[in-house]
């Protein structure tokens, strides 16, 4: 419904409440359904995103039922940080998608500030060289080899430099683009 009322075309609320309860929602009440799409308008405008015109945010959402629809909403809210992007992606990969997607003929532009910290080459060079391809958080070799041919790993901070993380040895670690769990 967001999609369309952003794209200026028309449609009927009352639809889409039949249609959740009957796909989704099911042997839930008009009410029911319709207070569920408040509690979703609560916290898109929680998270400074627009929210369906119709469905005035909710007064009361419960932390649990908040955590819930961020994480049901961080999949379908546009974003420019590609880890996001990642993460959506693998979710319409791992979940079906029911229609084709239109996509986006003129996609939103935002302008962002960002910090960016001055880096010791000598502490990164120090960190690839000590690592000797290997990677320090799963022990295994480097998966390939970047373009001068040796072993690719990235140097990345324990505690992150915008978390006031400092550039020295002790604080960082050659890792592989490898997926792991800490």
């Amino acid at each position: 419904m967001l999609e369309l009322e952003q794209k200026g075309q028309p449609y009927v609320k009352k639809r889409y409440n039949e249609k959740l309860r009957q796909n989704v929602l099911k042997n839930r009440s008009v009410s029911s359904v319709e207070y569920r799409m408040q509690n979703i308008s609560y916290v898109l405008e929680k998270l400074g995103q627009p929210r369906i015109k119709g469905y005035m945010p909710a007064g009361n959402v419960g932390k649990k039922t908040e955590e819930k629809i961020q994480n049901i909403l961080k999949h379908h809210i546009p974003t420019s940080n590609s880890e996001e992007l990642e993460l959506s992606v693998k979710f319409h990969i791992d979940n079906p998608i029911p229609i084709r997607p239109t996509g986006n003929e003129a996609p939103n532009k935002s302008q962002r500030s960002i910090d960016v910290f001055g880096r010791c080459s000598k502490v990164k060079a120090w960190v690839i060289k000590r690592a000797n391809g290997i990677c320090e958080c799963c022990k295994q070799f480097a998966p390939f080899v970047n373009t001068e041919g040796m072993p690719f790993l990235e140097v990345h901070h324990i505690l992150p430099l915008a978390e006031g993380g400092k550039d020295k040895i002790e604080n960082t670690v050659a890792v592989c683009p490898r997926p792991f769990l800490i």
